[in-house]
């Protein structure tokens, strides 16, 4: 599972609660629920590894996983509600943060991972 997320993001915050930008007003819970979820359920350890692929980028990856899974979980500092690295699509939209390209990252990793 991978998750990438910003901190900057107003339509999925990372803390949870309801969404400044968000068109309901429902009460969603902390994106880091999420990841411990996956954790659990792919059996990962505890505690990731922790890096910084590239200033600003943070990366959280549980890779002891059962059967080869893994959970990697990106926090891009700054950046809003946008596809990393693609076009911004409409001027009212969040500028994308070009720290990382999400595109080639999702593809690297499920390649890495493929189902069996």
């Amino acid at each position: 599972m991978i998750q990438i997320h910003s901190t900057a993001d107003e339509n999925v915050p990372l803390a949870g609660g309801v969404f400044r930008k968000a068109l309901s007003r429902t009460s969603y819970p902390p994106v880091a629920d999420s990841v411990a979820l996956w954790v659990g359920i792919d059996g990962c350890g505890k505690e990731p590894a922790r890096s910084e692929p590239a200033p600003y980028l943070h990366l959280s990856d549980y890779r002891a996983c059962r059967r080869g899974t893994e959970v990697a979980y990106y926090v891009i500092d700054g950046g809003g509600h946008s596809w990393p690295g693609g076009e911004r699509m409409l001027a009212i939209l969040d500028p994308p943060s070009p720290v990382m390209m999400a595109t080639s990252m999702l593809w690297q990793f499920f390649a890495t991972h493929p189902k069996p």
